[in-house]
């Protein structure tokens, strides 16, 4: 794993049904890291089967739950959304978006519009790790924000207030296309801006250098999060490795990680 991207949930599993999931599919190096700790845990064939399925189940419902938009209006919408704009702060951002096409904007209006570009973008970014609960770099992260999809704009409770507040005259995507504009012409450019953003919102865990998840992820999701990466930089960053094996140690220590037999893993993740 050190040497690949880390793919979806599905392509790690190998299937994208339950009833598809086998030990054979599951791509070799993760299966052997996995098997440190299910050895550890004195796991049977059957369990890891099951361990599996439930990751896959966990994640095909978030998926299907945020496609489902007929489910999601309403009170769902209300439940899941992170602290959308108001109707009239979005207005704001509308007026001021017109008036930089114009080139009218004052140095106040400027700094106005970015941040309230930057609270959606954060918002999107937001939804987005959630979606696919794994860890994602920011260089996946501003593509998908390029080309939102409705799902991500209904759970972060855009949707409907940017069909509201624009009456049809254009598409929620569009708006977003429009605030990512904001930034294009800095040098630092659309990337940086938005690895900026989610570095100083308290929702999103920097993980290493432009990688992020989210602290409302469990102890245990974390704990296996970090000894992927300890696999990762077992050869190619020696000290990156030590960081991360601390970290997942740490939480061994810290009582907040569910596992049986800690002090195995202690001693595994020491000699590793």
């Amino acid at each position: 794993m050190s040497e690949r991207s880390i793919g979806s949930i599905f392509e790690e599993i190998g299937a994208e049904k339950l009833e598809d999931v086998s030990l054979e599919k599951i791509r070799l190096d993760r299966k052997e890291l996995d098997d440190i700790i299910f050895d550890l845990l004195g796991l049977s064939t059957e369990d890891r089967l099951n361990v599996y399925r439930a990751i896959l189940d966990l994640v095909s419902r978030r998926i299907t739950k945020a496609k489902d938009i007929g489910v999601l209006v309403g009170p769902e919408i209300e439940h899941e959304k992170v602290g959308a704009l108001s109707s009239k702060e979005l207005e704001e951002v509308v007026t001021l978006l017109q008036l930089s096409k114009l080139g009218k904007l004052t140095e106040e209006q400027e700094s106005a519009l970015g941040h309230r570009a930057g609270a959606i973008v954060r918002d999107l970014a937001y939804q987005i790790i959630k979606l696919r609960h794994e860890p994602m770099d920011v260089k996946e992260v501003t593509p998908r924000i390029l080309d939102i999809r409705d799902d991500v704009l209904i759970l972060a409770g855009y949707y409907e207030l940017i069909r509201e507040v624009m009456g049809g005259k254009t598409t929620p995507q569009k708006v977003v296309r429009n605030l990512l504009e904001v930034w294009r012409k800095r040098p630092e450019g659309v990337e940086r801006t938005i690895l900026s953003l989610l570095s100083g919102d308290n929702r999103f865990l920097p993980i290493e250098s432009g990688l992020f998840g989210l602290r409302e992820w469990s102890p245990n999701e974390l704990f296996q999060i970090y000894v992927q990466l300890v696999s990762k930089y077992r050869i190619m960053d020696p000290e990156k490795k030590e960081i991360f094996k601390g970290e997942a140690i740490g939480l061994l220590e810290s009582c907040e990680v569910d596992f049986p037999d800690k002090e195995g893993l202690i001693q595994t993740l020491r000699r590793f």
